[in-house]
């Protein structure tokens, strides 16, 4: 609003030599070599992102795994026999005591653990830590060919390929990608 007004004097000359939005070409018409660079960019970030996947629980994922897809054992005495306290899918959905459900995450995770119980006869009490990440690691590696598309979309073929080399590389990107909170 106001803040656009304010600054017209700068956007306003470049956006009048912008094309019209009809004429923004798609991003599937992007230059081959750009097109290329994408490929090789999530093959990339495939590559640094998949080892991780088998890692160790981190701290933040402890809390989602216990609540939100998997469940844990609760411990009433010492002498008393722990009780599997079961993450159902209704937890997965709706529970969010404290605020750090990401509930598609959450449904994913959870129904991913079904089908692999489902599919290895393992007990409810197991668990495998890459089809728990998942959901993670598949939309991380789509959320560059994302930035890509939405860059050449908004006209800005030259800046899509580099934007995505550097998303795929970057550190921090990485690590929350293969992480499943």
């Amino acid at each position: 609003g106001w803040a656009g007004a304010l600054a017209a004097r700068w956007w306003a000359r470049w956006s009048l030599g912008a094309p019209a939005p009809a004429e923004v070409p798609s991003g599937w018409q992007a230059p081959l070599w750009s097109r290329l660079v994408l490929c090789v960019a999530v093959a990339g970030a495939g590559a640094i992102r998949l080892p991780p996947l088998a890692g160790n629980i981190l701290w933040d994922e402890q809390d989602n795994l216990r609540r939100n897809f998997h469940g844990y054992y609760q411990f009433q005495s010492p002498a008393a026999q722990p009780k599997w306290v079961e993450a159902t899918l209704m937890d997965a959905l709706w529970e969010n005591e404290r605020g750090n459900n990401p509930h598609l995450l959450s449904v994913l995770s959870h129904t991913g653990l079904a089908v692999w119980r489902a599919l290895t006869g393992e007990p409810r009490e197991r668990y495998d830590r890459v089809v728990l990440r998942w959901p993670s690691a598949v939309f991380g590696l789509l959320s560059l060919v994302s930035l890509w598309w939405m860059l050449n979309a908004a006209g800005l073929p030259r800046l899509a390929p580099w934007a995505v080399v550097l998303a795929a590389a970057h550190p921090l990107w990485a690590e929350f990608t293969f992480q499943a909170r």
